[in-house]
């Protein structure tokens, strides 16, 4: 039987927008899976996600870790099985051990896509990630480059010497940071970018970010001459 956590969990259960632990009422409504180990059902939930939904690569090993993060907590019962107790132990349990919050909502994020993958699948009848709440966390805004920052780190990439390859790297480099800096690209939809997604005449680039949505970014005359 699992360990019952003391019951000072209970200011970590206000932090994450938990309720009290109810004794009845918690059934989360299996349904028969006899052949649908919980190592099976990760496997045909990242399935689902990487083919039908397109996300990422490093979405995915995130989606894993998790569900293989709470399969362990378990400690051998059937995902199938867990029930609204159980996943506010397990917040409780992350955010005790020093976890940040907004790491511990991403985990809740994971946990209530792959209960929703089981229940449209009918593996369950019921959603027991449906009264947990978001775990709350802090906004902070985003710090700014300024152009004096951006300047120095292009007065970096001067060449120190006149080997042909170091030229093409600097050109490469400083196209890049251009690119980066002039369109607010992210990093890896920087490296994924492709020759043929530069729109040079319209000073745009076309983008595929998070889960293949596609846009257009413009950028200025600049990064238009670097490139």
């Amino acid at each position: 039987p699992r360990a019952f956590l003391p019951a000072a969990s209970r200011a970590v259960r206000s932090v994450a927008g938990l309720p009290r632990r109810e004794n009845a009422g918690l059934q989360s409504g299996v349904c028969a899976v006899a052949d649908n180990s919980s190592e099976q059902l990760i496997a045909r939930f990242l399935h689902y996600k990487t083919v039908e939904k397109g996300l990422a690569p490093l979405t995915i090993e995130a989606y894993r870790a998790d569900l293989i993060q709470f399969s362990q907590f378990l400690a051998g019962l059937p995902l199938v099985t867990a029930e609204r107790r159980e996943i506010g132990d397990f917040i409780v349990k992350r955010l005790a051990d020093g976890t940040q919050p907004r790491s511990v909502r991403r985990k809740v994020s994971t946990l209530r896509e792959f209960f929703k993958f089981l229940l449209l699948d009918n593996l369950i009848q019921a959603d027991p990630m449906e009264r947990i709440a978001p775990v709350k966390v802090g906004r902070v805004l985003p710090k700014g480059v300024s152009k004096i920052e951006i300047a120095t780190a292009l007065e970096t990439l001067r060449p120190h010497c006149k080997a042909p390859r170091a030229e093409r790297m600097r050109l490469r480099e400083s196209a890049a940071l251009e690119l980066l800096y002039g369109s607010g690209l992210r990093v890896t939809e920087l490296v994924d970018a492709r020759v043929a997604d530069v729109n040079l005449a319209d000073r745009c680039i076309h983008v595929r970010g998070k889960g293949d949505k596609q846009r257009v970014a413009p950028f200025g005359h600049r990064c238009a001459e670097a490139l």
